[in-house]
């Protein structure tokens, strides 16, 4: 037999070999996944701390502003109006230069603490704010940025970081908390703590409701329909530190909108933004001029979204005593005799 022919010597697998960088890779797939979920649960713990810590920092001074505020919007839309109050501290005019938090709500949507809350969290700074307040300094804030701020990052935030097993995830999370600490909680804080000034308004629905709103589109909420219509407004001053009800009226403020001759037309929403401007610094108005302010705040001050519109603002129609909220068309139909 030939060498060609000869059969070929089969060589042995070396098993120990094998084996040996096996046990290697896997130490090292163990030793990768101890440290990959070391370094995750510090991360977590890390997370969960310092939201822990901005909780509690903020937590006695956004719970006495919470206690004060939405018990007193409830209390203003479910008991009897008393009609005016003028406290002399508020002929002054002082408190229109300092830090004030300011909440804007419908009557029916504040029956209770809980329905106020929901409803505060989403409410905003306006047109009324901008005629009434002229602060120099800090604010003024409206409540529901300060709850919304407040509140964020809350119990859906820890149970993601406590539940998530992806680094890109948690990544995001602490992007989320690092942004907070920047943007949101240092806004929080500062309108919890340096507010001195609280304006609550309410507004009762007018006799009849607008079936739409242009501004707000097809999902517009009942508050939203009825802010470019004329109705009965409540509005109330306190003082922060101990509760003092300044100012207190209610009257339905009008306004007219007039497209001027050569200026651009605009379309209905912008009309509508006008409009809510407008009787927004009209209560303003009434409210300055029952302090005793006879000049009133200017509406062109504030810079208009729109082409220049004519508003003329007529007086309202005082109501200084009106029923119970509990039946908002009742109020809104007593308010216009």
């Amino acid at each position: 037999m030939s060498e060609e022919n000869a059969p070929r010597k089969t060589r042995a697998i070396p098993w120990g070999v094998v084996f040996a960088v096996a046990s290697l890779v896997s130490l090292a797939a163990l030793a990768y996944y101890y440290s990959y979920n070391r370094q995750l649960g510090t991360e977590r713990t890390r997370l969960i701390k310092e939201r822990a810590a901005l909780t509690a920092e903020l937590a006695e001074d956004y719970g006495a502003l919470r206690g004060r505020i939405e018990p007193w919007a409830v209390a203003m839309a479910t008991q009897p109006w008393p009609g005016d109050l003028v406290d002399p501290d508020a002929r002054t005019l002082t408190w229109r230069d300092r830090p004030t938090v300011y909440l804007r709500l419908r009557v029916a949507d504040t029956t209770t603490n809980e329905l106020a809350h929901a409803n505060a969290k989403v409410s905003s700074l306006d047109g009324l704010s901008a005629c009434l307040l002229r602060s120099k300094g800090p604010g003024p804030w409206a409540y529901g940025d300060i709850a919304s701020r407040a509140e964020f990052l809350g119990a859906d935030f820890i149970r993601d970081v406590k539940e998530t097993r992806n680094d890109l995830r948690l990544r995001q999370l602490t992007y989320a908390l690092d942004q907070y600490k920047l943007k949101d909680f240092p806004e929080a804080r500062d309108g919890c703590k340096l507010s001195e000034f609280a304006v609550i308004v309410l507004d009762e629905d007018p006799a009849q409701v607008p079936s739409q709103s242009a501004l707000f589109g097809a999902n517009a909420s009942m508050h939203q329909k009825i802010l470019a219509t004329d109705h009965p407004i409540r509005f109330s001053l306190r003082r922060l530190a101990d509760g003092r009800e300044l100012l207190r009226l209610r009257r339905t403020p009008s306004a007219t909108i007039m497209q001027v001759a050569g200026d651009p037309t605009a379309n209905a929403a912008g009309l509508e933004v006008r409009k809510l401007q407008a009787l927004g610094c009209a209560m303003a108005n009434e409210a300055l001029e029952l302090a005793g302010h006879k000049g009133g705040a200017d509406l062109a001050a504030i810079p208009p979204p729109l082409p220049a519109l004519s508003v003329s603002v007529a007086p309202s129609a005082s109501a200084s005593a009106a029923p119970p909220a509990s039946a908002s068309a009742a109020a809104s139909a007593s308010a216009s005799k």
